[in-house]
């Protein structure tokens, strides 16, 4: 029973250590080509379609412009076509407010959204934007809901009505009747309708084009190198040194896969960054007890919620902007790194992860002899049940590992107590 349980441990160890090599790929690809950022796009695009369908009309190409700022234009907006709407969301990603330097936001509050729409049609707007799109936000802005300016006295009167039997909820009568009977803007309202459900479908989005990149990433990995599951597994089942080699790395490789995945929890690692920094600070004890936060816009909300309920702590907005900045401009030099150290890891273990030969042939002399290794069947199976072992991600053979590595010490108890001549 031991022997089987090493086994399945190295194997999960080689799995894991393979599966982060993908995840390291697919972290550095997104941070390249700013996919979070351009989702976002996509589903700001999406909500102001919502609220105005003529924001849809397709932006006609300058033709004094260069060739290549034409390919930039189309490139910059890689989930939908070049319109208004794309205009409009793009200047909203980019706004100084939320991005940084030569980034988009990654997400935004509600709130933000409507006051950055509004400064991108006021007169010195701090953004910049398309003047054609400008010119249609600013009319949907304009445009009110039935209730105009008469009503809104009459529900300022009545909020203070209400509020002489119902002080504590003072403020949240007087926005709630202003915003029902009041003058409200078509954008406002369009914004408050569908802004939850836009986003919601948003991150299921980029939920499934990440998983897409992580197959293809596997795929391609497995195929080119041929990477064969069934000759790991041989060699982890027959050979005693690579089995203890293996079982020593799974320490290792947990800790690593610990650090890895926590690597998208910017916000949480910022506030826990700050708080060593400040460890004398009364808040440094809440910011370190601050719940998940994955994105820095996340942190900078959760930094101003606790600002408004404790107004006499000390303003960390200011620091918290420049950390999370520099973490994720490091996010793809650790990248780097991690894959060198997953690499080093796996060659002191004297694994033989890429095949030299299939069957007596060379897998690597020609291109010819590359494809006649596919057409031993074992071997194409191998290589497909490994595609399919990594595609399901770094998360899963974390926790199997986790949970192999804790059941070995029940084994053992068992076997002990079993065992004859052990009990008294």
């Amino acid at each position: 029973m031991f022997q089987q349980l090493d086994i399945a441990i190295a194997f999960v160890v080689v799995v894991l250590l393979l599966s982060l090599l993908v995840m390291a790929i697919v972290q550095a690809i997104s941070a390249l080509f700013d996919l979070r950022g351009k989702n976002l796009v996509r589903a700001l695009a999406d909500l102001l379609k919502q609220i105005d369908s003529g924001l849809n009309s397709k932006v006609e190409d300058d033709a004094k412009a260069p060739w290549w700022e034409k390919l930039r234009d189309k490139l910059e907006h890689p989930f939908t076509r070049v319109t208004l709407v794309t205009r409009v969301a793009d200047a909203v990603a980019k706004h100084p407010v939320l991005a940084h330097t030569f980034t988009r936001a990654k997400s935004l509050r509600k709130e933000e959204l409507i006051d950055i729409l509004k400064d991108l049609c006021s007169k010195d707007m701090i953004g910049t934007i398309d003047p054609a799109a400008k010119e249609r936000l600013q009319a949907i802005l304009a445009a009110q809901v039935p209730g105009g300016a008469a009503t809104e006295g009459t529900a300022q009167r009545m909020a203070a009505e209400l509020a002489k039997n119902f002080p504590g909820l003072k403020d949240q009568m007087d926005r709630v009747l202003t915003y029902s009977l009041g003058s409200v803007s078509q954008m406002e309202v369009g914004v408050e309708k569908w802004f939850d459900t836009v986003m919601d479908r948003a991150s299921d989005v980029f939920t499934r084009w990440t998983r897409t990149i992580t197959i293809l990433i596997s795929v391609l990995l497995v195929v080119v190198l041929q990477i064969d599951a069934g000759l790991i597994l041989k060699q982890v089942s027959i050979d005693p040194a690579v089995r203890a080699g293996l079982f020593k790395l799974s320490d290792t490789a947990l800790t690593q896969a610990d650090e890895t995945l926590k690597t998208g929890n910017r916000g949480t690692a910022t506030l826990s960054a700050i708080a060593d920094q400040h460890s004398t600070d009364p808040a440094a004890s809440d910011l370190r007890n601050a719940p998940l936060l994955v994105t820095c816009q996340q942190g900078k909300q959760w930094l101003e919620d606790y600002k408004s309920k404790h107004p006499t702590s000390t303003d960390f907005q200011p620091e918290f902007n420049d950390r999370c900045e520099e973490l994720t401009a490091a996010q793809l030099r650790r990248t780097g790194s991690q894959m060198g150290s997953i690499r080093d890891d796996l060659n002191a273990t004297n694994l033989t992860i890429v095949p030299e030969m299939i069957n007596g042939e060379p897998v690597f002399g020609s291109p010819k002899s590359w494809l006649r290794a596919y057409q031993h069947r074992w071997h194409l199976l191998g290589t497909l049940a490994m595609v399919v072992l990594l595609s399901l991600g770094a998360p899963f053979w974390f926790n199997a590992l986790k949970q192999l590595s804790n059941l070995k010490p029940s084994v053992t108890r068992k076997i002990e107590k079993e065992a004859p001549g052990t009990q008294s």
